[in-house]
C-alpha cells in the first residue's frame, strides 16, 4: 500500500475509529508513558495529538506529516547495551511511524533538536505485516517513505533517557505491540531510587544541602514544600525541611538526579542524617517506572563552621550603577565581567551587564565590586540584588572557596519633581500649560520628558504647552545627575459631552395634543420658553403648545459645561366637522348623512343601517333611532368628530279600506292594508256571508282581488280578520267587513 493514501480514505477510517483514545496526556511529551517492561501492548491507537502540536519543520525529520495520531513514551537506560525494538501492528495492514530523541538531562527540551532515529517507511516497504522499529541490521538512523522499515540500533549508555513518539498514519483503532526484548541494554527498572550524596557546598554550614540520587526521579514526585524529607537530629526552628527543588526540573523536564533540600534556618555545625518519608503528595520519591524510594533510606552529611561572604551595603545611588561592599574579601578572578554573577529583582526589569572588582590586592582579592546596569531603573520601589553562578561557570567565592550568599535590598525613589497643569478643566478642546518643578536639593535635572508626546509643543522642556482634545494624564520624567528618574503625574479633564434629542427633527401635532420632548447626555437641563411645558428642569417635559413653537434646552454636565439644542413643534388645526342637525324619518325610510368636512379618512359609527361607513355622505336606513358619529382625519393626520341623531318613528296607524272594486281600472282593484311599509303580516283572512274562507295570506304586499278559486265573487259584504306585528314586537288584531263593489 502506498504511503499517503487519498484524504477521503483517511477521513473514512478516522470517523470509523470512534473508540480511539484522543487528546490524552500521553499525546504530549510532558505526559510520556514510562516503558518499564519488555513488551508494551497498546490495545487501541490514538486520534489526533495532545494539547500541543510538538512536531514542526525543525524537529520532525522524516515524519513529514507532523503529529498524526501520536503517543509518547519515555525510556530509561539502567544498564548499557544495544537498544532495539519492534512495533508490530495488531492489524498487519496498519502503517506506523516513529522517531526517537536523546532526552538525557533535558527532558522534553530535546524536541528543540532533530531526532536521533526516525522511520517513515510505508507499510510493507521491506517487511510484511506492517513491522517497523530499530534493528542491529539496519544501516541508517533515518528513513523516509520509500526506505526500509527499520532504522539502525542505538548504542545506549546507563543513565541515558530517550523519548519515543509512535505515529499511527493508518488512522485506525487496532493498536500495536511495542517489544524491546531483543535489546541488550536494560530498560526494565525494578529497583527503588536511593540517596547517593548529601551535603552543603564545601561542607560549611548552610540553610540547604545538595542531594544526588542513584537514578533519575520524577520531578513531580519531589514535593515543593519538602515534605518527602526530614532531618535528624532535630534542631528546633532550624532543621525543619521547608522546600525542595531541582534546577533541572524547569520547563518541560520530567526527571532529575539532583536537587536541593532547604531548611527553615542555617544548620549549626554537626553531623546530620537526611531521611526519606512519605510526603504530602502521598509518596516518597519515584523513579520513572514508579519504583518508590524506601522510607528507611537515609544518608549522612556534615556541617562545619563558616559563613559565606555577604553583601553589606551599596555605596552609590543605585539607579544605573552601584558599588557593592562585602563583609570579606573575595577572589577578583571569580567575578564575571559581564555581571552575570548578579541578579536584580524588583518592580521593573533591570540587569547587571558589567562588574568590575575595585582595588584588587596582591593576591587578587577585594571587598568592593562596581556594578553597571543595562538601563536606569524606571519604576520606583524595592529592588533586591542577588547572586548566582555566572556565565563563567562559577560563582564569586572567598578564600575558602565559599560562594557569596544572601541578598541586599535597597529603595529606589522617584520623588523630587512636581507636575502641574493650568487650567485643569476644559469644556472644549484647547491649550493648557504643563509645568514641572524640582522639589529636592541638591537635585540637578539633566533632562525632562513629557508623555504622551502627541500635541505637546516641546516634550523636553520643564514648562510647555499642550493641546488637549481628550481627558489625559500627563507624565513627566526627570533624569537627575545620578541617572535616577524622578516622576510625577498631572491630569487635565476635557468635558466629553454627547448632548442629544431623542427626536432631533421637527415634530408635528394637532392642536390639543401633547408632544414628548426628551434630551439626553447631561446632568442638568433648562428648557425655554417655559410656556405650555410640564416641567422646565427635567430631561423629558411634555409640551402642549397652542401654536407652532421652537423649544430650546441647555444641557449641562458635571463640570457645568453646557450645550444648547432646539426642537420645533408644529401645531396643525383640527378639521372642521359638522354632521348637521338631527333628522326624523319613519320606519323604512332613509336619509343622507353629511360629514361637513374635508378629510382623507372618514369613519361613521355605528355602521348599522349605513350603505357605506368610510364615505363622507352615506345613506342611513336605521330601523331604530340611532346617533351616528363621524370621525374625520385630514391630510395632517389631525382628527375631529361630530354626531347627528336619526330619529325613527314607527307609530303609523294601520289603514284598512272599507270597500274595493275589482273592475280592472287600476284603482282600488285589490283589498289590502293601505300603508304596510314596515308591518309584518301574521294573518289576513276573508270570509263570505256563509262563513266560508275565500282568501288568506301572510304576505303584506298581497291582497284579495275579489275571486275564489279564480271565480269572481258576487258583490256584497265580506268579513275580514287581519293580524299585524310591529317592529317592537307588538301585535294588533283587526276585525271588520269590506264591501265588494261590481
Amino acid at each position: 500500500m502506498m504511503k499517503k493514501l487519498s484524504t477521503l480514505l483517511i477521513a473514512v477510517v478516522f470517523f470509523a475509529a470512534n473508540s480511539m483514545a484522543q487528546n490524552l496526556p500521553e499525546q504530549d511529551c510532558s505526559g510520556a508513558i514510562p516503558v518499564c517492561q519488555p513488551v508494551y501492548t497498546q490495545a487501541n491507537s490514538y486520534v489526533g495529538y495532545g494539547p500541543t502540536d510538538e512536531l514542526n519543520s525543525a524537529n520532525e525529520d522524516c515524519l513529514l506529516s507532523g503529529e498524526n495520531n501520536t503517543v509518547w513514551y519515555i525510556i530509561n537506560i539502567s544498564s548499557s547495551g544495544t537498544l532495539v525494538f519492534d512495533i508490530t501492528p495488531n492489524n498487519p495492514n496498519d502503517d506506523y511511524d516513529f522517531a526517537v530523541w536523546d532526552a538525557t538531562g533535558i527532558g522534553c527540551a530535546a524536541l528543540n533538536n532533530p531526532p536521533t532515529r526516525c522511520n517513515y517507511a510505508s507499510n510493507g516497504a521491506s517487511l510484511p505485516g506492517g513491522l517497523t522499529g530499530l534493528s542491529t541490521t539496519a544501516a541508517l538512523p533515518s528513513y523516509g517513505a520509500g526506505g526500509p522499515s527499520y532504522s539502525s540500533a542505538i548504542n545506549a549508555i546507563a543513565g541515558q533517557t530517550y523519548i519515543l513518539v509512535v505515529d499511527n498514519f493508518s488512522n485506525t483503532q487496532f493498536g500495536y505491540t511495542l517489544d524491546f526484548s531483543a535489546s541488550t541494554a536494560s530498560i526494565f527498572d525494578t529497583l527503588s531510587p536511593t540517596f547517593t550524596y548529601a551535603g552543603s557546598h564545601c561542607g560549611t554550614i548552610s540553610n540547604q544541602i545538595n542531594v544526588s540520587m542513584s537514578e533519575p526521579v520524577k520531578c513531580n514526585s519531589i514535593d515543593a514544600n519538602g515534605s518527602n524529607f526530614y532531618i535528624t537530629p532535630n534542631v528546633p526552628g532550624v532543621s525543619n525541611v521547608v522546600a525542595a527543588s531541582s534546577a533541572t526540573c524547569s520547563g518541560t523536564s520530567l526527571f532529575t538526579n539532583n536537587y536541593v533540600v532547604q531548611f527553615a534556618g542555617t544548620l549549626p555545625p554537626g553531623t546530620y542524617w537526611l531521611h526519606a518519608q512519605q510526603g504530602n503528595d502521598a509518596n516518597s520519591l519515584l523513579d520513572n517506572c514508579g519504583n518508590e524510594q524506601s522510607y528507611d533510606d537515609s544518608i549522612q552529611f556534615i556541617m562545619v563552621a563558616g559563613n559565606p561572604p555577604q553583601m553589606v551595603r551599596l555605596d552609590t545611588p543605585a539607579c544605573i550603577r552601584a558599588r557593592v561592599i562585602l563583609d570579606r574579601a573575595i577572589s577578583c578572578a571569580t567575578v564575571a565581567a559581564n555581571g552575570s554573577d548578579f541578579t536584580i529583582s524588583g518592580p521593573s526589569t533591570v540587569n547587571v551587564v558589567n562588574a568590575v572588582p575595585i582595588g584588587c590586592n596582591a593576591v587578587n582579592m577585594t571587598d568592593t565590586i562596581d556594578l553597571t546596569f543595562d538601563r536606569s531603573i524606571v519604576v520606583a520601589g524595592t529592588y533586591t540584588l542577588g547572586v548566582q553562578v555566572g556565565t563563567d561557570g562559577n560563582s564569586i567565592v572567598d578564600t575558602c572557596n565559599v560562594s557569596i550568599a544572601g541578598t541586599l535590598s535597597w529603595e529606589v525613589s522617584d520623588k523630587g519633581v512636581v507636575a502641574s497643569v493650568n487650567p485643569d478643566l476644559l469644556c472644549d478642546p484647547g491649550y493648557v500649560q504643563l509645568t514641572a518643578n524640582t522639589t529636592l536639593q541638591p537635585l540637578t535635572p539633566t533632562s525632562f520628558a513629557w508623555q504622551p508626546a502627541a500635541f505637546i509643543s516641546d516634550t523636553t522642556a520643564s514648562s510647555t504647552l499642550a493641546f488637549v482634545n481628550q481627558s489625559a494624564d500627563y507624565y513627566v520624567r526627570m533624569l537627575d545627575q545620578d541617572y535616577c528618574y524622578r516622576r510625577d503625574t498631572t491630569s487635565v479633564i476635557l468635558s466629553v459631552r454627547n448632548p442629544g434629542m431623542i427626536q432631533p427633527f421637527d415634530t408635528a401635532i394637532c392642536i390639543g395634543d401633547a408632544a414628548q420632548l426628551t434630551a439626553t447626555g447631561g446632568l442638568q437641563y433648562a428648557w425655554f420658553p417655559v410656556q405650555d411645558l410640564s416641567c422646565t428642569t427635567c430631561p423629558d417635559p411634555i409640551a402642549t403648545p397652542q401654536q407652532t413653537t421652537t423649544y430650546y434646552v441647555s444641557i449641562s454636565d458635571q463640570y457645568n459645561c453646557a450645550d444648547t439644542l432646539g426642537q420645533t413643534i408644529i401645531v396643525f388645526p383640527l378639521p372642521q366637522v359638522d354632521a348637521g342637525d338631527d333628522v326624523t324619518i319613519y320606519y323604512g325610510q332613509q336619509t343622507e348623512l353629511h360629514a361637513g368636512a374635508e378629510g382623507i379618512i372618514y369613519l361613521w359609527t355605528p355602521t348599522t343601517g349605513l350603505n357605506y361607513f368610510t364615505e363622507p355622505n352615506p345613506i342611513a336606513s336605521p330601523q331604530t333611532t340611532t346617533t351616528y358619529t363621524i370621525k374625520v382625519i385630514d391630510a395632517n393626520q389631525c382628527k375631529n368628530s361630530d354626531s347627528v341623531t336619526v330619529f325613527v318613528r314607527d307609530d303609523i296607524p294601520v289603514i284598512i279600506p272599507s270597500a274595493f272594486s275589482p273592475n280592472g281600472d287600476g284603482r282600488n282593484d285589490v283589498f289590502r292594508i293601505a300603508n304596510s311599509s314596515f308591518h309584518r303580516l301574521q294573518e289576513f283572512r276573508i270570509f263570505n256571508r256563509w262563513g266560508q274562507e275565500v282568501f288568506s295570506t301572510t304576505d303584506i304586499k298581497k291582497g284579495w282581488d275579489g275571486t275564489f278559486n279564480n271565480i269572481p265573487q258576487e258583490a256584497g259584504v265580506y268579513n275580514y280578520l287581519i293580524r299585524v306585528a310591529y317592529p317592537d314586537g307588538k301585535v294588533e288584531l283587526f276585525k271588520g267587513d269590506v264591501t265588494l263593489v261590481r
